[in-house]
């Protein structure tokens, strides 16, 4: 449990969070989570984890690309 929260703070924190668990965290999970247009209940289940990988993985390419001058 204590590595998934870590690694959803690492996640959050390409997002803007502060990677302090609590308040914080919870706000920007349901914040992602509507804008994703998730349920917006600030659990990170299935759903939620899919969603950020895919969004990490699109901003590592975006700067993969940018670093080589290539297109997104």
């Amino acid at each position: 449990m204590t590595g998934d929260i870590i690694e959803l703070q690492k996640l959050l924190s390409i997002f803007g969070d502060n990677q302090k668990f609590g308040d914080t965290t919870e706000r920007v999970v349901k914040q992602y989570q509507g804008y994703k247009g998730l349920a917006t209940d600030g659990i990170v289940g299935q759903a939620t984890w899919t969603a950020l990988s895919s969004d990490l993985l699109t901003k590592q390419n975006d700067a993969i690309n940018n670093w080589f001058g290539l297109p997104s």
